[in-house]
């Protein structure tokens, strides 16, 4: 990646605060999408027991796939364990027809010590141990990401912001994953916004976290970056 030559350390502007408190984000879960399509047959409503019914197939998985992801085991101290979470679930053409095909979106989050390659393997198990068959495709797979405790832009964030600072970790996907794993950059999420109001219709950035944000920027540049 021509682009970044040279670059070994990148600051994620998203939100990361909380109440007056600062925060810097070196830790977050890795993102999987994992779309899982059960198959069954066609027939007229009034006589289910002639057809095969792909959405009771999705229903007895998801059950079954709740269940397990209470039990994940692998846990990070700021992160915690990794989530399932069933995002959609798409099947049927009328109610007088049984359902011959139903679709489920589901949204995995992983931890570090969790890996796509684990995560695939439990929707797997949960569908051999319930004897159902189902196409699975994984649109998107990102890791887990978490900065190295003896990177140098741990100094410059605590340096810039002085104090009133705290490392956390985050349970949603930024690019600091993506600029790590395939360009070696270094990075942090540091931003002005409340972590608690992202992605609701009232979200917000308090002009308080605004000017806070922007004069760690400041020093970061003034200092690191000529």
């Amino acid at each position: 990646m021509d682009l970044f030559e040279g670059v070994k350390y990148g600051i994620i502007g998203e939100a990361s605060f909380m109440g007056s408190k600062m925060n810097m984000q070196t830790a977050q879960k890795g993102a999987m999408n994992i779309d899982i399509t059960f198959r069954g047959k066609a027939a007229h409503g009034s006589r289910p027991w002639l057809g095969d019914n792909a959405i009771l197939k999705a229903i007895k998985f998801i059950d079954s796939y709740q269940q397990a992801a209470e039990n994940l085991k692998t846990e990070d101290r700021l992160l915690g364990k990794g989530s399932v979470n069933i995002g959609t679930i798409n099947g049927g053409t009328a109610s007088n027809v049984v359902p011959d095909t139903c679709r489920v979106e589901v949204d995995r989050r992983l931890v570090p010590g969790e890996t796509a390659e684990e995560a695939l393997g439990q929707v797997k198990s949960v569908l051999e141990s319930l004897g159902i068959s189902a196409e699975i495709s994984v649109p998107v797979s990102r890791g887990a990401y978490k900065l190295r405790t003896d990177s140098k832009i741990l100094e410059i964030m605590r340096h810039a912001a002085g104090e009133n600072f705290s490392e956390i970790g985050a349970t949603g996907y930024t690019e600091a994953e993506l600029y790590n794993a395939r360009a070696g950059i270094d990075s942090v999420v540091f931003g002005p916004g409340e972590k608690e109001v992202i992605h609701q219709v009232d979200e917000y950035v308090p002009i308080k976290n605004l000017l806070e944000a922007a004069n760690v920027y400041e020093k970061v540049i003034r200092e690191w970056c000529f």
